[in-house]
């Protein structure tokens, strides 16, 4: 397997396919960061889209019973942290870069640290931990449990981590009885705003909801239970997959086959202004292509069902449609 490649690669190769440069130019810095800016702009339109998203995504958490509603969203869950010479440790999987503005949670005291900080600023991080200035004092490395956020005015923490912008959608949701063996999935009712809206008590507790409505409010996700949950039973979520993110000009490009031309030709197409160049009608048409490729792999048809014994053949007396010829059948004798 060849070795994938990078953002600047994608940003690289759309420039050229504009004509902006030229494969033995030097490409400015600043420009690749502009490229890389529109590229970001482009995948969070994308991620509005179900035609653009190539998967599901299946999330799993613990209930907090009593919690009304239960926020979900995008953060860094922290498992270790620590802290020498006013500088601590945080571990944790995440995509923060120098200069990041981040709040954790969840944390408290250690050692007579404290950890939980607000809008503090990221200087220096790698993908499994970052790192920024504390108040001195030493702390080996020391298990824990707590988040991490880009800094909002809100400051509101998820009850829900996930490693991408909060879900979309969500598509599908069970109940998981985890204290059985083997596992029993209970569904529940996907239901919109007027379902919620209409219910006029909200709070009646159970032990297994039954119907779930979704605000996809930003930066956190709310979700809405009914009955109101009051066992710390799994909540099992099918919800859209975000498009990878790529963060920095090193990030590598990890989207399935047909993606890579849909992401060189978007991107080329949105450049275009800002450079002054237009996209030749070769390069749209490929452009044309390439989304097509894309949406239709990821569009599925409708479900079509019939009568138990099958499509019926009409009555005595009146005309029938032919669907398999196009032609109107005169009436059964």
């Amino acid at each position: 397997m060849p070795a994938p490649l990078t953002t600047l690669d994608l940003i690289t190769r759309s420039l050229f396919e504009i004509g902006a440069y030229s494969p033995s130019d030097t490409i400015p810095s600043e420009d690749t960061d502009f490229a890389k800016k529109k590229l970001q702009a482009l995948l969070d339109a994308w991620n509005s889209d179900g035609l653009n998203i190539y998967a599901t995504d299946f999330l799993t958490y613990t209930l907090i019973p009593g919690i009304q509603p239960l926020l979900i969203g995008q953060a860094v869950v922290i498992t270790q942290v620590s802290s020498d010479a006013g500088v601590a440790t945080y571990v944790g999987a995440n995509t923060y870069q120098q200069g990041d503005i981040v709040s954790m949670n969840g944390i408290g005291i250690i050692g007579g640290v404290a950890f939980d900080q607000q809008d503090v600023v990221v200087t220096n991080a790698t993908k499994s931990s970052f790192q920024t200035a504390i108040a001195l004092g030493t702390v080996a490395l020391t298990a824990t449990n707590g988040l991490a956020i880009y800094s909002t005015p809100a400051e509101e923490f998820p009850n829900f981590a996930t490693p991408y912008a909060r879900p979309v959608a969500v598509v599908d949701a069970n109940i998981v009885l985890q204290n059985v063996n083997p596992l029993v999935r209970t569904p529940i009712r996907i239901r919109d705003k007027d379902w919620w809206m209409a219910n006029s008590v909200r709070t009646v507790p159970s032990s297994i909801p039954t119907d779930l409505y979704y605000d996809p409010s930003f930066p956190n996700g709310r979700i809405f239970l009914w009955p109101e949950q009051a066992t710390n039973y799994l909540l099992e979520l099918e919800v859209w997959q975000s498009l990878a993110d790529l963060p920095s000009l090193s990030t590598p490009f990890y989207m399935p086959q047909g993606y890579q031309d849909f992401v060189a030709y978007s991107l080329a197409e949105s450049l275009s202004p800002a450079f002054g160049k237009e996209l030749s009608q070769t390069a749209r048409g490929l452009l044309n292509k390439a989304v097509l490729r894309v949406q239709q792999m990821n569009s599925s048809s409708l479900k079509i069902a019939t009568r138990d014994y099958g499509i019926p053949m009409g009555s005595k007396g009146g005309t029938v449609f032919n669907w398999l010829s196009g032609t109107v059948q005169p009436p059964r004798r």
